[in-house]
């Protein structure tokens, strides 16, 4: 596993067509590059039944697709970032 954790997947299997769909997520709380907080948007947990969601990890190649905004219907992670990459704070505390 990459020690940002950007090279995790998750995959949803659709049990109406049999098929496993990649789904969406959001990696919040990254910490030390040792554990993670992931959110997953799953489409579809029915009530009394079950819903098969499958982890990929180990490809060196892939990119981090972490997204809030594909995951939650309102987002805000409350950091921006420029276009070196450098977190901007927009928020202030004011006490």
């Amino acid at each position: 596993m990459k020690p940002d954790f950007g090279d995790m997947r998750f995959a949803w299997y659709n049990s109406s067509c049999e098929e496993w769909y990649e789904l969406p997520y959001w990696i919040e709380n990254l910490v030390n590059y040792t554990h993670v907080d992931i959110w997953v948007k799953v489409p579809n947990i029915p009530a009394n039944n079950q819903t098969k969601i499958r982890m990929y990890y180990g490809n060196n190649y892939a990119i981090n697709r972490s997204n809030g905004y594909n995951v939650f219907y309102v987002f805000d992670d409350f950091e921006i970032y420029n276009s070196t990459n450098d977190l901007v704070k927009i928020w202030t505390n004011v006490s």
